[in-house]
């Protein structure tokens, strides 16, 4: 029997907009459905038939700034408002990540090409604060 702790490997990708982030996931998001790829709107959520995915989409779209998301098995995409920052919303959803799909395995995060290591610990950071608030 081994003690070591899962690790939940996510990989912040950079699109041409620089409005949209995918988070891809090396688990798969939970999924109840047989549906590879679906969209739910802010307005749809209460609607839902997928509860997991529903309550993910929820906890995204309640952060300032997430204007769209679309959930794929082994992805999250987020475009964020063009008034607000990466800065402001990414340890957010790397949060969101952390709490309802990674739960108590640990996050391994690889950076955004445009990151730098210490503004990838700041995110980091953030997020195991985050953790401690309760």
């Amino acid at each position: 029997m081994s003690n070591k702790k899962n690790t939940l490997k996510v990989k912040i990708e950079e699109h041409p907009n620089k409005d949209v982030l995918s988070f891809h996931l090396s688990k798969r998001v939970p999924n109840k459905s047989k549906m590879q790829n679906f969209i739910v709107t802010a307005d749809e959520i209460d609607n839902s038939l997928f509860e997991e995915i529903g309550k993910i989409m929820e906890s995204l779209f309640e952060i300032e700034g997430v204007s769209d998301v679309t959930i794929s098995p082994y992805e999250i995409l987020i475009e964020k408002s063009v008034a607000c920052e990466w800065e402001d919303i990414e340890a957010s959803v790397l949060k969101v990540i952390q709490e309802k799909i990674a739960k108590k395995d640990a996050i391994e995060m690889k950076p955004r090409a445009s990151m730098t290591e210490e503004e990838r610990q700041e995110i980091l950071y953030r997020v195991q604060s985050f953790s401690f608030l309760g």
